[in-house]
């Protein structure tokens, strides 16, 4: 799958003892799977998102820790 990052896209990465729990994780499962950030996006930690077919997040968006996206 792809991941598209456009400009000024930040995912926060806090730095902690159990680090590998605090990550956010971004899967494009499959071949044609696609997850499109748009411009000036600020994404906390941790998250975790997982797009089989698309998932398209807008521009200006802010998003908080702890949130899981599947579509």
């Amino acid at each position: 799958g792809t991941i598209v990052l456009n400009d000024e896209v930040s995912v926060d990465y806090k730095l902690v003892f159990n680090y590998h729990s605090r990550a956010s994780e971004l899967q494009a499962r499959y071949y044609k799977s696609l997850t499109i950030r748009k411009n000036n996006t600020a994404i906390n930690n941790p998250n975790f998102i997982l797009s089989a077919n698309k998932i398209e997040i807008g521009s200006y968006c802010l998003i908080k820790a702890n949130i899981t996206m599947i579509d």
